[in-house]
């Protein structure tokens, strides 16, 4: 039992369930909610959890020197003696072969959607960028757009305007997200000499940077709903969203401490999926 809870936790569940949930409310959005293929929908699932939890897997692999000394990390399955680092590569590429068949089943689009989040995840962010340039969070784009995207294609049948603004909020929210845990934990970046923005720039600076990607991300949020897509109800969310995540920013760059950078990060989790939530009503 000890050995299934660490991989598990190789998988970074809380992250993979963001992304699942971010594919299962893009589906449900892109159909009104009608699920006329559900068996389609639920492989779409299976692939989306399966992919996600092997790209993490493969991270925690890649990143196993940083994790070690990072305090954050150091607990994780592979620093901690849990799991043997080969054992987890071997997890993690097995866990992709098996999510790039089950996807083949999907189409064409939906493999092309795969490769393309797996490639800017652990090709272009983990290996090549992420301690080379401090644009390094900007290489995640797709990798955190495509749940949305691949949701789209699974209940609608293709990615049409209305479905790439949607993955593209999800672009804005991805380096406010990531900048907002490496204000968090500044200093074990800079012990690793990973050039994360609040690292090169300074703490109060990369703050000014969240608090403009959360104006823009709140700007665009609202204008879908003045795109006709959407709802009152989304209105109101969205809204209610926005003004506590620009909140939550400029308590931050009031007095950036650690623990408040920590509580901007743990809120804008939850924000993306509620956001996407708020497209059902």
């Amino acid at each position: 039992m000890m050995e299934i809870s660490a991989y598990w936790q190789l998988t970074k569940p809380r992250i993979t369930f963001a992304i699942l949930s971010l594919y299962l409310l893009s589906v449900f959005t892109s159909t009104s909610g009608n699920l006329a293929n559900f068996g389609r929908s639920l492989l779409g699932a299976v692939a989306v959890f399966i992919s996600a939890a092997s790209s993490n897997a493969l991270n925690c692999y890649i990143d196993q020197d940083i994790d070690r000394i990072m305090a954050r990390t150091k607990r994780r399955p592979i620093p901690s003696g849990k799991i043997k680092a080969k054992d987890a590569f071997t997890f993690g590429m097995l866990s992709m072969l098996v999510s790039v068949i089950i996807t083949y089943f999907l189409g064409y689009p939906a493999v092309f959607l795969l490769f393309l989040g797996l490639f800017s995840y652990i090709i272009l962010y983990t290996l090549l960028l992420k301690r080379r340039s401090f644009l390094n969070v900007f290489a995640t784009a797709p990798a955190v757009a495509t749940p949305v995207w691949f949701g789209w294609v699974i209940g609608r049948g293709t990615l049409d305007f209305q479905g790439f603004l949607m993955g593209f909020l999800v672009v804005l929210w991805g380096p406010l997200h990531l900048w907002s845990l490496a204000t968090a934990f500044v200093k074990d970046y800079e012990k690793v000499n990973v050039p994360m923005m609040p690292s090169i720039v300074g703490r109060q600076k990369a703050c000014w940077y969240t608090l403009v990607l959360s104006i823009i991300l709140s700007f665009a949020s609202i204008l879908i709903f003045f795109l006709g897509y959407y709802g009152l109800v989304y209105l109101i969310g969205v809204t209610i969203l926005d003004v506590m995540l620009i909140f939550l920013n400029i308590r931050v760059i009031l007095h950036p401490t650690s623990r408040r950078s920590w509580i901007l990060y743990k809120f804008s989790a939850p924000y993306i999926v509620g956001l996407f939530f708020m497209t059902i009503f």
